[in-house]
């Protein structure tokens, strides 16, 4: 018989199939907080780049804000020709059917005159 064992995550709900899986999830998603002694050489090296990063964000951000405008123009003319092709194959359809529907008549007419004893193509 075999038995799965799972390793439930000391810090939150999630568990995993492997011992490695636990260890990376504990590595990446609960990362130990950062005195803040360790943090602040890293921020005024930070600061002193600022300026050119504020920049290229607005930049970045703008053309950000306009590629998702562009992918959102396309999603609704996707959206439109996937509805224009469902209108129009359901006409095509309805037209087939009725197309079938009436062959099926004078099929049955044809046969029904037939079997009267009168010339169809009379």
């Amino acid at each position: 018989m075999l038995v799965l064992s799972a390793r439930q995550c000391p810090r939150c709900v999630l568990r995993f199939g492997s011992s490695s899986e636990l260890e990376q999830h504990l590595r990446l998603d609960h990362r130990p907080a950062v005195p803040q002694s360790e943090s602040e050489p890293s921020m005024s090296s930070a600061k002193s780049d600022a300026a050119p990063a504020e920049t290229d964000t607005g930049t970045s951000t703008e053309s950000t804000v306009a590629a998702n405008r562009r992918h959102v123009d396309e999603a609704i003319i996707v959206a439109a020709l996937i509805v224009f092709i469902a209108v129009v194959s359901w006409h095509v359809a309805a037209f087939v059917s009725v197309g079938m529907v009436a062959a099926v008549a004078v099929h049955a007419s044809y046969r029904s005159a037939g079997r009267n004893g009168v010339d169809p193509e009379a």
